[in-house]
């Protein structure tokens, strides 16, 4: 009877420490922050006119290998974004970019993909600047 008690015990306990560790996601102490860039292109994208600021560009967080976004917020006006409250684990970030059409592919825009992963409960994550094309 014992080595059975002992058995559904440890069982029960590798479970329990399993189901309790956190993914991806929201409600946590950690977050992510950054500056998006906005470089204007001529029609040809092949001069850069100017650069500055991506004021309200919307900034999209995808959870683990998520294929969809699960939050979004909208950048400041000097191009800052933030997503508080992350639990440690992997994430991707993306923006959207103006790009050059060609024959063989007519899409105006393409994603900016910046995976990432947050290590620590209380991490304050600043990813480098994100530049998009427009």
């Amino acid at each position: 009877m014992k080595p059975i008690l002992f058995s559904f015990s440890l069982c029960l306990l590798v479970f329990g420490f399993s189901s309790c560790t956190k993914e991806s996601g929201t409600g946590g102490f950690a977050s992510v922050s950054g500056v998006v860039w906005t470089q204007d292109w001529d029609n040809t994208f092949s001069i850069i006119n100017s650069e500055f600021p991506a004021m309200d560009e919307d900034v999209y967080l995808m959870y683990g290998t998520d294929s969809i976004p699960s939050e979004d917020v909208k950048t400041s006006y000097n191009g800052w974004f933030s997503f508080p409250f992350l639990q440690p684990g992997k994430y991707t970030l993306y923006v959207y970019s103006n790009r050059y059409i060609t024959p063989g592919n007519t899409n105006k825009l393409e994603p900016v993909l910046i995976p990432f992963e947050i290590k620590d409960k209380r991490e304050k994550l600043v990813l480098d600047t994100i530049v998009i094309k427009r």
